[in-house]
C-alpha cells in the first residue's frame, strides 16, 4: 500500500469496454481496447470475463502490453466481459480497475470525475455506513487522495470501488444488476459511466451513464459497448447507438434494453454543443501544446447555464432490439 499521497487526475480521464456474444470474449476486448488505450490510458489496465458462474478478474500497473505480458488475460473463459485502462495517479495494483463487489459476484469499471457534483451526495456517509456493514475495501491508500472519503482508520478508498460496492449490495437485493445501476448511481452521482458484468448473469453486460461518452455497436459476434467508437473493427458492424445520459442500461447480444434514473440531483446537458465544444478544444490547443479534458473546464462551466435536469417528462423504459444481420441496417 503506497504511502505517498496521490493526485487525483481530474483532467484526465479513462476509458473502458465490453462484449456480450457468442465468442470468447476476452480476444474481442483487447483488440477494443488496443484501438483506443490512447484514449488517455496505458497507465493501469485490467480485464473481468464471466464463465460457469465465476468472475475471471486480471489487472496490472502498466498497459495492455504489460497486461498481456504478465497475466493470462487473453486466454479467460466467458463470452461476455469488460476491460478497462485509467490514467496516471499513483497507487497499488488495487486501485486499477475492475473492482468487484463484497460477494465477488461483480466486477464493475468506469471513467469520469465528479465534476459538477462535487457538492452532491456525501461519499463519507457511504463509506461510513458500508464499514460498519462489514465492507472490505482492497484500494486502500494511506494518505490523502482529492477529495475520496476515508475508512476510520484514516486509509483513502476509491470511489470507483465505493460504487461497485453500492451497485453490489443493490444487485443482491433487487436481482438485477442493470436495476442496481439505476438505483446506486444517484446515490452517489459524478460525471462519470460505467459498466459491470455479473457471475449469476452471463448474459449482459450492465451499464449506467450519467455524461461520460458510452457508444454501442452490433456485429455478427455479439453486441459491443465503448468509451468510442473508435474501440470497434473498421468493418463488421452492423448497427450503431448511444446509450443516453441519466440511464442504466443492460446489453445483451441482440437488445439493448434501457431504463433512465429515477431520481437524480444535479444537471446535465440536453444535448452536446459540438460546434462549441470543437471551439474550446482548439482554444486550448493554442494555450497549451497538450492537455488534458480539465483545460476545458471553463468551457463546462459555461454550458452548465444551459444544462437541464435529467431528462424530458414523459421519458419511459424503452429497449432496442437488433436482430443481426449481414449487411448495415
Amino acid at each position: 500500500m503506497p504511502d505517498r499521497p496521490i493526485k487525483h487526475p481530474r483532467d484526465r480521464m479513462c476509458n473502458l469496454a465490453g462484449y456480450v456474444g457468442d465468442e470468447r470474449a476476452a480476444p474481442i476486448l483487447i483488440a477494443m481496447m488496443d484501438r483506443q488505450e490512447g484514449f488517455a490510458g496505458g497507465y493501469y489496465t485490467g480485464i473481468a470475463t464471466v464463465d460457469a458462474g465465476q468472475l475471471h478478474v486480471r489487472k496490472v500497473i502498466g498497459d495492455l502490453s504489460t497486461l498481456l505480458a504478465q497475466t493470462d488475460a487473453d486466454a479467460l473463459p466467458g463470452t461476455v466481459g469488460i476491460i478497462h485502462s485509467r490514467s496516471k495517479s499513483g497507487g497499488g495494483i488495487e486501485y486499477g480497475h475492475p473492482f468487484v463487489d463484497a460477494r465477488n459476484e461483480l466486477a464493475y469499471v468506469a471513467n469520469g470525475h465528479i465534476g459538477f457534483y462535487e457538492d452532491q451526495g456525501d461519499p463519507q456517509r457511504l463509506v461510513t455506513q458500508l464499514e460498519k456493514e462489514g465492507v472490505v475495501f482492497r484500494s486502500l491508500v494511506n494518505g490523502p487522495v482529492g477529495s475520496y472519503p476515508c475508512l476510520s482508520d484514516g486509509r483513502t478508498v476509491h470511489l470507483s470501488e465505493v460504487t461497485a460496492m453500492l451497485i453490489g449490495r443493490a444487485a443482491e437485493k433487487l436481482g438485477e444488476p442493470s436495476a442496481a445501476m439505476q438505483q446506486a448511481y444517484p446515490e452517489y452521482p459524478g460525471e462519470i459511466v460505467g459498466l459491470a458484468v455479473h457471475s449469476q448473469h452471463a448474459d449482459s453486460v450492465f451499464a449506467a451513464r450519467f455524461n461520460q461518452p458510452l457508444m454501442t455497436g452490433q456485429s455478427k459476434a455479439g453486441m459491443l459497448v465503448a468509451t468510442t467508437a473508435l474501440a470497434f473493427p473498421d468493418e463488421g458492424i452492423d448497427w450503431l447507438g448511444v446509450i443516453p445520459p441519466c440511464t442504466a442500461a443492460r446489453i445483451a447480444p441482440e437488445a439493448v434494453h434501457m431504463q433512465p434514473f429515477r431520481k437524480h440531483r444535479g444537471t446535465v446537458a440536453q444535448s452536446i454543443p459540438w460546434a462549441a465544444g470543437m471551439e474550446a478544444v482548439l482554444e486550448a490547443l493554442e494555450r497549451e501544446k497538450a492537455c488534458g479534458i480539465g483545460a476545458l473546464k471553463n468551457f463546462e462551466r459555461r454550458i452548465r447555464l444551459d444544462s437541464v435536469t435529467c431528462l424530458p417528462r414523459g421519458h419511459r423504459n424503452f429497449s432496442l432490439s437488433i436482430p443481426r444481420s449481414s449487411g448495415a441496417l
